[in-house]
């Protein structure tokens, strides 16, 4: 009798960066991730299953896959960064707690927002999960603290940048042995490009999770901020606009610091039409309409106008035509 062989063709396995097992793939995934880094095969260190081209080593190509799955799902468990599960002790960093600080910029378009963490002990990693409002600010640059792991000449400055929808933006980072933070220190430093910038912006931390040196992990409390915005070098009033106008137009200005600020419109004989603006006001870019009427409400007739903003020792003045 004959032997009858089938062929069964060998079944590949795609690579499975949820090294964990939850569900999804995230920080603890990339914590584990990270202890292998730089491994090859034969090393003390070495695990295949990190291994995602299965090329030997577990390098630049291995990252550049975990990093394309950061974030999501492998199964029918929903979508979110991952929380520690699976026996994932928590870590020394209960009491750490995060704090955020906008940074002025070189460029008038920029600003920087720092965020700091503050009471922590032997933190090798990290992971924030960030929201804004994308019609005011556009994310530029992440910079985190020195040391990262992943330093090489094709990974620079915050290893793992995630944009998972617009509005939010997800960093994570891991530091080598020598670099481990103690105590206070700044996790990131954040640049933004302010798209309009006479309008606040907001950037809140929806999540963070810190990793001490034993790979446990911590969640900390979210934080939120408000007035981001450029500061600008020098007090300027510009020309309203528009102009010639009838019945609104619009006079912006901007203060390189805070103070009083007042805005008044003149007529051509010097009396005083209407106090637009009297009260304090944090460095920055403002706008402000006028109605063309005075200060009983009423609608004034055509002609020129003066406006006039004074703040501290300073008066700048601009002339505007009414037409009707």
């Amino acid at each position: 009798m004959k032997n009858a062989f089938t062929y069964v063709e060998p079944k590949v396995v795609a690579p499975n960066p949820d090294f964990n097992g939850d569900g999804t793939v995230g920080f603890p995934d990339f914590i584990r991730f990270a202890s292998v880094f730089g491994s090859r095969s034969g090393d003390g260190k070495f695990d295949a299953k990190y291994d995602l081209d299965s090329s030997g080593d577990i390098g630049f190509p291995d990252f550049l896959t975990f990093a394309a799955a950061f974030g999501k799902p492998v199964s029918s468990k929903p979508v979110g960064l991952s929380k520690p599960v699976n026996g994932q002790k928590m870590g020394v960093n209960k009491n750490a707690h995060l704090s955020l600080s906008v940074l002025a910029h070189d460029q008038p378009n920029l600003v920087q927002v720092a965020v700091d963490v503050k009471g922590i002990v032997d933190m090798m990693g990290y992971s924030l999960h960030l929201a804004y409002d994308p019609s005011v600010l556009e994310p530029v640059e992440a910079i985190g603290p020195d040391g990262s792991v992943f330093q090489t000449s094709e990974i620079s400055g915050v290893a793992l940048q995630i944009t998972p929808e617009s509005g939010q933006l997800i960093l994570s980072d891991v530091l080598g042995s020598e670099s481990i933070l103690q105590e206070d220190g700044q996790l990131v430093l954040l640049t933004f490009r302010v798209l309009e910038p006479t309008i606040e912006g907001r950037l809140d931390v929806i999540e963070a999770m810190i990793a001490d040196d034993n790979a446990r992990l911590n969640i900390l409390g979210r934080v939120f901020t408000n007035g981001i915005r450029p500061i600008p070098k020098e007090l300027a009033l510009d020309q309203n606009y528009p102009n010639p106008f009838n019945p609104e137009t619009i006079i912006r200005y901007q203060l390189p610091e805070p103070g009083d600020v007042t805005l008044m419109i003149y007529n051509v004989l010097g009396q005083q039409v209407r106090t637009l603006l009297q009260s304090p006001k944090e460095a920055g870019y403002y706008q402000i309409s006028w109605d063309g009427k005075n200060t009983l409400g009423h609608s004034v007739a055509s002609g020129v106008y003066f406006y006039r903003l004074l703040t501290g020792d300073h008066a700048l003045t601009k002339r505007m035509l009414l037409i009707k």
